[in-house]
């Protein structure tokens, strides 16, 4: 008996191979194929979106730039911008300068408010009147004029002048 080996044919494996291959390109284009539809309803958005924003420009600079009725019975019209600038220049130009009538309030509550510093006292020689023993140093507030009084601003209290300030712990009855 004689040993035979049997030989195997590359052929038919070659032969697979390649139809594989061909059939993966064609599962491939086939893909592709649908997906190119897609670049043209992106185009479609696309041109859509350039029509709303030339649609939109096109309003704006007529508002912008145009003259129109908001409100015949008051009075009320639609400027140019450029136009609508040289008229408020002018008026404020004819406007006279004068003090502004804002009321400006003090932006911390009555308990949190330094007191006021008094001026040193003096003696009659004119020199300051020497300091109390201590560190500490009393600090008078004025008493109130008769125009103060008739204000309705609450009265900060008294507070001494010390090294280090310390936040307030009383508090003040309300009337």
């Amino acid at each position: 008996m004689s040993s035979e080996l049997k030989k195997a044919s590359v052929g038919p494996v070659f032969i697979g191979g390649i139809l594989v291959f061909l059939l993966f390109g064609l599962l491939v284009w086939i893909w592709f194929g649908f997906a190119g539809k897609q670049d043209d309803f992106e185009k479609k958005r696309a041109d859509a979106r350039a029509a709303k924003l030339d649609a939109l420009q096109k309003e704006s600079h007529e508002k912008l730039s145009g003259y129109a009725w908001i409100n015949k019975d008051k009075g009320i019209v639609q400027l140019p911008i450029a136009r609508a600038q040289e008229i408020m220049l002018a008026d404020l130009k004819a406007k006279a300068v004068q003090a502004s009538s804002v009321k400006v309030e003090h932006p911390y509550p009555a308990g949190l408010q330094q007191a006021p510093v008094a001026a040193p006292a003096t003696t009659g020689t004119g020199a300051p009147a020497p300091a109390a023993s201590g560190t500490n140093a009393a600090v008078t507030t004025p008493a109130p004029s008769p125009a103060a009084a008739a204000s309705p601003a609450p009265a900060a209290p008294a507070a001494s002048v010390a090294a280090t300030p310390a936040p307030a712990t009383t508090s003040t009855p309300v009337p």
